[in-house]
């Protein structure tokens, strides 16, 4: 963006106020008419056309009248997202009584400066899940789009489908997994209360190197120096890539495991030993902390209310990921106070027909290939969850400016803004000193264990949790009992309609009830998915069916739930 060198509220021949701006290089302009910025406003609203359940994307600000002229015009089932560049965010603070847009306050409205698109589409996609939007429309003002021209340009490239992307990514990802999620939290939770959260390795390797290790096909050029570098940086492994290093005799100081599914347990079952430190998860699946020969520490990944037993447990933080556990790798180092994050197997791409090392398998399905720029140049394949990760490790190291990134990776993707440098040469030129790794490490978990961490807190907090539950299975008892047959789809209209509405009342009690935190994880996704169909069209005796699918997996969860805390207080008990 040029640099802005006047930016004035100054006085249309209407009377009301518009803005005059400029830049380094150019004429001033005008952001809205000089004649009268309403009249103008709403011959700009004329253009758009207007539709429910959808989100409404403004590129360009200024004063507002436009965005306030389509405010009062969008349905209400539709929300409204404001970009600002850097100036206009000020002006929005400063002189938000200068405009008709800043008395405005709607859950409904979302104001965001415009910084980049990776973060923009996760806001977007984030707002339309919660408010079940699935359609999503671009609203260009010209004149203050040209201030910042070349954002709004990638923006108009990218944006929308990124949006798409990590929507469906996140609807998809709850649907499959929320069952699981719940589970795995309530039988972590033996697990939890006697493990440390990472809240204790806050800054406890500042200034350090960290490397992180993936386990992409590039990994075989480097595992033997890899091992060579274990006194001189904290080495974070990721999920399956212990197998790997296994077959090579290397013990990262952490190994970070967040999957939902069984499917890691069995892998690493015989792969792992005690010296290694599992970082997992709350929601991680718990076969992983109960096989695991070593200690383990504790952070969560997903919404905070979700973690509902959190001031009870030893004090953890959240770590962020995406489409790969490598990302919270990367935060773990980046939350321990690293100062250099160095990359190696993050090829985040395929060779051949593989993308990963020797000795931990896997291959792709050809139907879900992309291309991205590729580490040694050219474009490489990939596939869209990949894509994903590059997105964002590319924004991450480019918002921690204090923090040095190496991608010592050697192959696959090219992830922009790391320096790229052979592991050798990394070693060579920065893993000069021995530190204090395992020392460090020890006393953390010394020192949880000279707490003598409490459980009567918890067991107290899990009863009451433990009548919530109950309370939830008596009202699916009741409804069942009440409604004899509403599994069956009514040939009448009007009874269909009436059933479906005594159902959604239903969901509608379950989600306000006490121990809501622990359902939401399974009912929002499914509510959502049902919300969309309505959108759709879709004819009420395929809505109502699925209405009662959801009943039905409810009752299933609640009950086994109930099973489940019992089973967790006899363990906690021990």
């Amino acid at each position: 963006m040029k640099r802005i060198e006047m930016f004035k509220v100054i006085k249309a021949r209407s009377g009301k106020n518009t803005v005059i701006i400029k830049q380094e290089n150019e004429n001033y302009y005008h952001l809205h008419s000089a004649v009268d910025p309403i009249q103008e406003a709403n011959e700009w609203l004329s253009h758009i056309q207007l539709e429910e359940y959808t989100v409404y994307v403004v590129f360009g600000c200024a004063l507002g009248y436009h965005i306030r002229a389509l405010w009062d015009t969008i349905p209400e089932n539709s929300i409204l997202v404001v970009l600002l560049t850097k100036a206009e965010y000020s002006m929005a603070i400063n002189k938000k009584n200068q405009g008709p847009l800043y008395n405005l306050q709607n859950k409904r409205l979302f104001m965001f400066e415009a910084f980049d698109v990776y973060n923009l589409a996760v806001e977007i996609a984030n707002n339309m899940v919660n408010f079940n939007i699935k359609k999503i429309q671009i609203c260009k003002y010209y004149p203050a789009m040209r201030i910042n021209a070349d954002f709004y340009g990638l923006c108009e490239e990218n944006l929308v489908k990124s949006v798409g992307a990590k929507m469906a990514l996140a609807v998809n990802i709850n649907m499959a997994t929320g069952w699981s999620f719940i589970e795995n939290y309530w039988r972590n939770i033996p697990y939890i209360a006697t493990s440390p959260g990472i809240a204790n390795f806050k800054d406890l390797f500042s200034g350090w190197p960290c490397i992180v290790v993936s386990g992409g096909p590039s990994l075989n050029k480097n595992i033997s120096i890899l091992k060579e570098c274990l006194p001189y940086a904290v080495v974070i492994a990721s999920g399956s890539t212990m197998l790997a290093l296994h077959k090579h005799g290397i013990e990262p100081h952490f190994l970070v495991v967040t999957d939902a599914g069984d499917i890691m347990a069995g892998l690493l079952d015989g792969f792992c030993n005690e010296q290694t430190v599992l970082l997992t998860s709350v929601e991680a699946h718990h076969k992983v902390a109960a096989m695991y020969p070593g200690r383990v520490c504790f952070t969560y990944t997903i919404d905070d209310d979700r973690n509902i037993f959190a001031e009870y447990l030893p004090k953890t933080a959240r770590l962020r990921q995406t489409s790969t556990v490598a990302t919270v790798a990367v935060d773990f180092a980046q939350y321990c106070g690293a100062e250099k994050i160095i990359m190696v197997g993050q090829d985040l791409a395929f060779t051949g027909d593989k993308y990963h090392a020797d000795g931990i398998g896997g291959g792709y399905e050809d139907s879900d290939v992309v291309e991205v720029p590729g580490y040694n140049g050219g474009m490489v394949p990939t596939m869209s969850s990949f894509k994903l990760a590059i997105e964002y490790l590319e924004t991450y190291a480019k918002g921690t400016s204090n923090i040095h990134f190496i991608n010592a990776t050697e192959g696959g993707a090219k992830i922009a803004g790391m320096e790229q440098l052979p592991l050798d040469q990394v070693k060579n030129k920065f893993l000069d000193k021995k530190l204090p790794i395992v020392d460090k490490i020890n006393g953390i978990f010394k020192e949880f264990s000279a707490q003598n961490f409490k459980v009567e807190p918890l067991i107290n907090e899990m009863v009451q949790y433990q009548l919530h539950c109950s309370n939830i299975l008596q009202l699916l008892e009741n409804y069942d009992k009440e409604h004899p047959n509403f599994r069956m789809i009514s040939e009448d209209r009007d009874t269909l309609i009436a059933n479906t509405q005594d159902l959604c009342e239903l969901f509608n009690e379950i989600k306000n009830h006490a121990a809501a935190p622990g359902y939401k994880l399974f009912l929002k996704p499914r509510l959502q998915l049902v919300e969309f169909y309505i959108q759709d069209g879709e004819p009420i005796p395929s809505i109502y069916g699925l209405y009662v699918d959801i009943f039905e997996g409810l009752y299933d969860l609640v009950y086994k739930l109930h099973h489940g805390i019992n089973e967790t207080f006899v363990f906690l008990g021990k």
